[in-house]
Order: C-alpha cells, then structure tokens, then sequence
C-alpha cells in the first residue's frame, strides 16, 4: 500500500514520517519509507552516504520515469508546461523537470514492486506533494490547474494530508529559511506561506484526492478519513498514523541542540574520566568544532575532536593508556600530520568513544584537510568550560566555522556535497551568532589571521545566513583560499594526487567489502563464536560486527557454512541432485551424522556423505586461511562458529576411520587422514568467545525459531553435553559468557571480553 504524506513547508512532515515508521516497526507492520524501499528494491540500499543515496535515487528514478514514458506522457507534459510558466531562472526550472522526473520514478518503482500487505510511506517525494514546488512561489501567484494537475497525476492508495496552523508555520519558516524565499522578512514568509496553505486546501476538494485523503490536524492531534471509502488497508492506517498522532505533540519543533549545552547535559563514564585525567595531568585543550552537537558527542554518538597544545602532547599516551584507549590508523590513503584517532569502551553503555587528537588545526576540506589554520592560541585562551569539558568560546568558534566552510565551498568534491545542506550550515551559524559578540569575533580575526578582511568575513556570514545563490557562496570561497594560500597544504598538483590517494583507497574499501578505513595496529584479530545451538552465537555476532564496523574494517563470516571454493563449487552442484536420485544414501547419511554414532569406528558411510565431508572441510579450511590473511592485513573479522580438531562435535571432522582391511576400507581410512590433515591445518583464532547456556533456555529459545531453523531437543541435549570439546591448538584466548542473562547484559560482557583481548 502507497501512502503520500503531504504538508506545507515546515509542517514536520519528515518528523512525523520517521515516527510513523518506527511505531509500525515496534508493533510488527511491514512499512518502510520510500526512499529505502526504492533502493532496497534497487540493491542500492547499503549505501550509508546520504549524498551517494539522494543522487542514485534521482538517477535511478529519472531512468525509470523515462522508460515509462509513454505510460506518464500526459502528466509530465502538463507538468513541463507549469514548470515553463514559474517564476524564477532557467536553473531553477531544471531543477524542477528533474524533481518530477524523480518522483514519477519512486512511483512507477513502488507501484510495481510494493505489495498491498506492505506499506510504503513517502513525504517529500510523492507526487501530489509536487503540488507544493509547482504552484507555491514567492510572487503570490497560482502558476497552473490542481484539477488538471490531478486529474493526469498518478496517485498514490492514501494521502495523508498533515494540516497546521499559519502562526506554526510562519514561525518555523522564519527560523529555517526556505529556498524560494530569498530574504527572510516576515512578509515574504507570510505570503508564501498562505498561498501554500490556499494550495493545499483546494487539493483537499479535488474529488480524486478527497476520496483518498486522511487530514491529520496539527493543532488539536485527530485524524479524520474519507467516509467514501473504505477497507482493511484503509483501516490498517488509520490505526497507525492515529496512534503516533497520540503519542507526539505535533506543534513541538524537533529538539535543537545548542552551541554550548549546559553543564548538566548527560555524559558517558569514561568521557567524564577522560576529561578528568586531562585535567588532573594539566594538559591544556579545548574542543573546537562541531559544538552545536555536543549533548550527541557527550552521549559517544559522534568524535571528540579536542586541541592539545603541543606541550602536552607528550603526556597523552600515557593519559589515554591508563584508560584502555586504542590508537587507530588508516588502512588506505594518506595520514594526516598532527592528528591521531584514538578508540575507547565505555562500560556502562558497550558504546565506542572516538576521541578525534589534534596538535595542529589541521581542516578545510572535508576529503583532504587541505590548511593549517594559524589559530592554535586563539582556542586555547578563549575557552569557555561546559562541565567538565573545556570547549571554544562562540566568537572564535564563529571565525573557525565560517572560515572551514569556506574552504568546502572551493572544492568541487565539497561542493557536491554541500548541496543539499543549505539548511544545515545555516542552523549552526544561527546558533553561534545567537548571544554571540560580533565584534569580539571581528577582533580575533584581526589578531590572528588579517589576511582575511572583515568586509570579506561578513560578506561570507550574509551568504549564509540569507541564503544567497549557491555560484555566490562558490565565488566567495574563491576568495577566501586565495587570501588563505600561505597556510594551504598542498600545491595544486599535491591536492589532485592526495584526492587521487582518497579515491583509490575507498575503492579499495569497496572491493574488499568494508566500510570503514581504520585498523588497530596491535588489536586486529580474528574473533570466533563458539558454543552449541541457540546459544546466541548469530545474534552475537551481528551486534559484535556492527558494533566494531562502526570504526574499524570489519568482515563477518560463517565457517559453519562456508562458501564453495572454485574446486567444490561443482560438487556442492551435483551432490543434491545425486542425493534426490538415490533417497537410501540420503537417509544413511542422516543415520550417520548422528554424534553416537559418529564414535563408531564400524560405522560405513555412504561414497556421498564421505565426499560431502572432504568438500566441506576444504572450503572451510580456505575460509578460514584467507580470514587469516585478512587479519595480518589489519581487518577484525568475526566469525559465526569455528571448527575444533574434536571428531563429531559441531563444525569438526565428521569421518572415522573403518577396521578391517581391502581397498574400499584402505581409501577410506586415507579419505579420514586428508580430512583430519585439512582440520588441524586451519589456523587457530586470536580470540574464542565461547557461549553457554543452560538446555532449559536452548529449549526456549529453539522452540521460537522457524521451522526450518529448529532442531529436535535430543539434538540440542547431545550439542549440550559436548559444549566444552571445542578446543583448536595454538588458541591462548578462551572466554567462556554466559547467555543465560539477558541479552543487553550478555552484548555488554562480549563487548568488554573483545575489547580487552584487542591489545
């Protein structure tokens, strides 16, 4: 099912998207947003880069809107000839063509791929939200027919129309800007937003809308649905949009974090003792960017990025030592000079603390930290202390801010990535001019760093605040590198080589499938889970690698089942086919695999089981010899379940050898020996974690599982009793955890066992 949220500007339509989606999830409904859902559906979905997202979504969508041309040939010409019509540059009106383009694709994709069990929540993407960027300008003026805009429309199942107040409206518009409204006078603002409250209220009259049409009312928090239809899946989201509607206050701004939180804001226990060490060492240093988000950085959600003076450089292995901090490096591409990433556990939480080193200012671009700025002395005495946590006083932080972004503005790979954070760098400039004086800053850009003039500097902070042309802000930043030459880092040449460097090290990344470009020097390891069935092991090992994958390359990998190596690969082809056409060999097969029965050195095999037997340890061996390499080569990898040299426990050597003599008992005996040779040859793991849990819970949990997963409970009781029998030779770190508690406490244990064996 398709549901459209559409709303005027401000209205906190994607807030209340977000909300509608995590409720459904949280009680078992099939819903996602559309952008997800388009580039799941794409295979495009585990791309993290919002950036790399939005422009693959518009490429993608743009594609298939083009191919159903035909199918959409009326509503796009119709929508062209409003588009030609609009007020504004011919820039703009491109920017419009490729908006429809886009949303005409997300549809064609949801309608032909979603399903009427699953719900599909789109908000600024839906096509009667165009409406909004095709009708609604600045000059007041109705630019085109909703009912013929409509009636050639494709629409969505549902439209979900969230209605609030002007005075909410004109309010939050005052404060965010918005890209059709140059200057933000209240006037224009006021304008602007009634036309686009008039627009929205003669799409609720069209008969093709109002048949479909939820009204979510803003002030009072009721929805209403159409009373000429009806339905299950109707009815399926009334239920749900009415109950997150219950349980938010609609007319509330999403929580806006400050420049400099107060001195209560919440605090992880080990970034509290770091900042205590510093100061109990006397090391001077000052947070200096980013603190419009410090209650985030506080809580471990994003780095700690603190200035040392290099006089106490010295002392900080020593600080960051005592509290178990690790030393990161880059895998790939160049390292920075001055800076050092350092990781830490906070065992309260499990969560990873990056602390972000710096002994010179080393910024500017966002690929390449591309200048030395001359401001060291001018943080470390204007400092203003949050609570524990010394942080730059907003003039100078102001100066760093303006200055850094300027410098994203001349570089093309920031330009293309600044596009869409308009908004974004507005607010925190918003922020540090609030209670901020002006002319302190001016003073400070005087003292340290005339060759920018004033003039230029507030030039740059008019750019952003009134939300000037994109190719002005691109020309300022010319500007301002040039008078910042002398503390460039790099000549041209230098610069296309390091972003060559940068380039090539994330296709790299990207080949050898990890996100993330650190590695511990002295910590890299293979990890193994261990332990009898329904001990938690997958579950542990998920949370284990996305935990770690956070900072560090990370591979995950299940040597219970282990791909097909290019020599398996036609046996593991052929041996099912052969198993179907001869039923007595499958079912001797399963006799034999029982684990008493393993024990029995008069036991026969069938030829199939033997040779499925020599295949499987192979290709686990080669896994496993290739997880090595990776690990020598600086990635952590985790891997679900590992095998023992114990015959007949879980993931070990399933052959015994026969008495007797004559060749067929001869081969078979050597067939053992090569399986035996193949287990004792895998390298043995860095670090064992292995799982207990009493038969009681395995029961339980076996019991939730999918039939297909389930194992019978004689089954479970024989992998009980042999929990203790995994042992690989050369394996120094064993850690026995207990599964038994609950889950938070036991992801907790494993975190502390992994991140003190990482030494």
């Amino acid at each position: 099912m398709h549901i459209e949220l559409i709303g005027c500007t401000s209205a906190g339509k994607t807030t209340l998207a977000q909300k509608i989606v995590d409720v459904g999830k949280r009680q078992g409904v099939d819903i996602t947003l559309g952008d997800d859902f388009v580039l799941q559906k794409l295979h495009l979905n585990w791309i993290k880069s919002e950036f790399m997202r939005r422009r693959l979504l518009e490429i993608c969508s743009a594609c298939i809107c083009l191919w159903h041309w035909q199918k959409y040939r009326e509503f796009c010409r119709f929508v062209f000839g409003v588009i030609f019509q609009a007020p504004g540059s011919w820039f703009y009106k491109a920017s419009l063509v490729r908006i429809v383009l886009r949303k005409v694709g997300i549809h064609e994709i949801i309608r032909r791929l979603g399903s009427e069990s699953q719900m599909v929540l789109v908000d600024n993407e839906g096509i009667v939200q165009a409406a909004h960027s095709l009708f609604v300008h600045s000059n007041g003026r109705l630019n085109g027919d909703l009912s013929n805009f409509i009636k050639s429309a494709p629409l969505p199942d549902v439209v979900a129309f969230l209605w609030q107040p002007e005075s909410i409206l004109m309010e939050r518009t005052l404060k965010r800007g918005h890209p059709r409204i140059q200057a933000r006078s209240e006037h224009k603002v006021q304008g602007f937003i009634k036309q686009a409250a008039k627009t929205f209220e003669k799409l609720q009259k069209v008969p093709q809308v109002a048949d479909r049409l939820f009204v979510i009312n803003g002030e009072n928090n009721t929805v209403t649905k159409p009373h000429s239809k009806s339905g299950p899946s109707l009815d399926r989201a009334y239920d749900l949009i009415g109950t997150v509607i219950k349980d938010i206050d609609l007319q509330s701004e999403p929580e806006r974090t400050t420049p400099h939180a107060q001195a209560d804001t919440p605090c992880l226990e080990l970034i509290n003792r770091l900042l205590d060490s510093l100061h109990a060492e006397g090391i001077r240093y000052c947070h200096w960017k980013s603190n419009i988000n410090l209650k985030k950085i506080l809580n471990g959600e994003e780095d700690l990025d603190l200035f040392v003076e290099r006089g106490s450089v010295s002392r900080i292995p020593h600080v960051m030592a005592q509290l178990n901090f690790k030393v990161a490096k880059i895998k790939y591409g160049p390292e920075a000079q001055g800076v050092t990433h350092y990781y830490g556990l906070d065992s309260m939480t499990g969560k990873l603390v990056h602390v972000h080193l710096f002994t010179v200012l080393l910024t500017g671009e966002s690929f390449v930290k591309s200048h030395y700025l001359p401001f060291e002395k001018m943080l470390l005495e204007n400092c203003d202390r949050m609570g524990r946590l010394a942080v730059a006083s907003k003039p100078s932080e102001l100066v760093l801010f303006v200055l850094r972004t300027f410098i994203k503005y001349g570089s093309l790979p920031d330009i293309l990535r600044l596009a869409g954070k308009s908004a974004e760098v507005r607010n925190e400039l918003t922020c540090l001019l609030e209670g901020t004086d002006l002319a302190k800053a001016l003073s400070l850009l005087r003292m340290y760093c005339p060759a920018v003039s004033e003039s230029l500097f507030l030039s740059c902070i008019n750019a952003i605040d009134e939300n000037h042309a994109f190719l002005k802000k691109v020309f300022l930043a010319m500007r301002v590198r040039r008078r910042l030459r002398d503390y460039a880092k790099y000549t041209l040449v230098q610069r296309i080589s390091a972003y060559t460097q940068v380039l090539l090290a994330k296709l790299r990344c990207i080949l050898k499938g990890n996100v993330r470009n650190k590695t511990l020097p002295s910590g890299n390891a293979v990890i193994a889970f261990v332990g009898p069935d329904a001990t938690g092991k997958s579950t542990l090992v998920a949370e284990a690698s996305r935990w770690l994958g956070k900072a560090f390359a990370v591979r995950t990998v299940h040597a219970g089942k282990p791909p097909s190596s290019w020599l398996t690969s036609p046996i593991n082809f052929i041996l099912p086919l052969a198993r179907k056409s001869a039923p007595r060999h499958r079912q001797k097969q399963v006799r034999s695999a029982d684990p008493d029965a393993s024990r029995s050195a008069d036991k026969g095999f069938s030829p199939l089981y033997v040779v499925r037997a020599i295949a499987l340890a192979w290709d686990r061996r080669q896994l496993l010899a290739k997880c090595r390499r990776a690990a020598d080569n600086g990635e952590i990898v985790i891997c679900d379940r590992y095998p023992s040299e114990h015959l007949g426990a879980m993931d070990s050597p399933r052959l015994c050898e026969r008495t007797g003599s004559g060749i067929r008992a001869t081969v078979h005996n050597r067939l053992v020996q090569f399986e035996r040779r193949l287990y004792k040859s895998i390298p043995a793991p860095d670090i064992t974690i292995r799982l207990n849990v009493s038969i009681e819970t395995a029961k339980q949990r076996n019991a939730k599982r999918q039939k297909a997963d389930k194992h019978s409970n004689d089954y479970l009781e024989v992998r009980h009793l042999e929990r203790h029998k995994w042992d690989v030779a050369g394996t120094s770190s064993i850690h026995d955890i207990d599964t038994d508690l609950p889950l938070p406490d036991t992801i907790l244990n494993v975190k502390k066992v992994i991140w003190k064996a990482l030494s």
